[in-house]
């Protein structure tokens, strides 16, 4: 990791540049679909700088947003065929190995 990595929260926190775009990406969505919520204030607090990104692992509701997300994640990939799941994962790699170059 570069220096301007590691002056940056989330690529230090996830440890590669595009990995942390994509975290701030998605907590940046958090923080616009519960605008006016207390988890879409920490999300701002967290982009902001104001806040690290541990904080989200700590907050009780943000944990409970996490584990529904999972859920609805792990009951999407039940509805997959093998082969849609073979795919999904194929692209899950490429997108890493994109990253990684």
């Amino acid at each position: 990791m570069d220096e301007s990595e590691t002056d940056d929260q989330f690529a230090a926190f996830t440890g590669d540049r595009a990995a942390g775009s994509a975290l701030r990406s998605h907590l940046a969505t958090i923080a616009r679909d519960f605008a006016g919520s207390p988890i879409g204030e920490l999300a701002d607090e967290v982009l902001a700088g104001r806040r690290p990104i541990r904080d989200l692992g700590t907050d009780p509701q943000f944990g409970v947003l996490l584990t529904e997300g999972m859920n609805a994640y792990r009951e999407y990939l039940d509805t997959l065929t093998p082969e849609e799941r073979r795919a999904t994962v194929a692209q899950g790699r490429a997108d890493d190995q994109s990253r990684d170059d």
